[in-house]
């Protein structure tokens, strides 16, 4: 027998077939990783923008403090909020908007004040020992991703205290 016609029967893959499966496998992980990884990006930006808005939140109330004057947080839009200064005309006169401080600020794309009333034209305002006005009572302000059914909570507390409630509102 010559070596060229004596064949020996193997049972397993060829490199190539083994190639071709290590491919197709490594192509579906990248698909569903990308998938994956927009999930995440989107309860990223919803997270991110309530940590910014209570982050402001304690800006203001800093700035109240340190400046001895009254500032405000005030929702603009359904996406914008601003951080305002008010000034008082006569020692016992109210508090006015004297001008914007810090904005105007706008949420993550696709992230949005949610609740029932509408929040805009709503307003957290601070006193200058940093004890808040406005509401009398604490407020929770909702953010949300109108496209997904993920939210997040900021909550202000009268007595200047800012609490991020992260998780789904619903």
């Amino acid at each position: 027998m010559t070596p060229s016609s004596t064949r020996r029967s193997v049972a397993g893959f060829t490199l190539l077939e083994l190639l071709v499966v290590v491919g197709i496998i490594a192509t579906l992980g990248g698909v569903a990783f990308s998938g994956f990884a927009v999930v995440l990006g989107r309860a990223n930006r919803v997270e991110n923008s309530a940590r910014e808005l209570a982050a402001n939140l304690r800006l203001a109330r800093a700035l109240s403090i340190s400046r001895d004057q009254h500032y405000r947080v005030a929702i603009t839009a359904v996406s914008g909020y601003e951080i305002q200064r008010l000034t008082q005309a006569t020692p016992d006169g109210p508090w006015t908007f004297d001008r914007r401080e810090v904005g105007p600020l706008e949420l993550a794309s696709r992230v949005e004040f949610t609740g029932s009333p509408s929040p805009v034209g709503t307003f957290v305002e601070y006193d200058g020992r940093g004890l808040m006005v406005t509401p009398a009572a604490s407020l929770t302000l909702n953010v949300e991703d109108t496209n997904q059914q993920n939210a997040s909570a900021v909550r202000a507390l009268p007595s200047g205290q800012v609490l991020r409630q992260p998780g789904t509102v619903y």
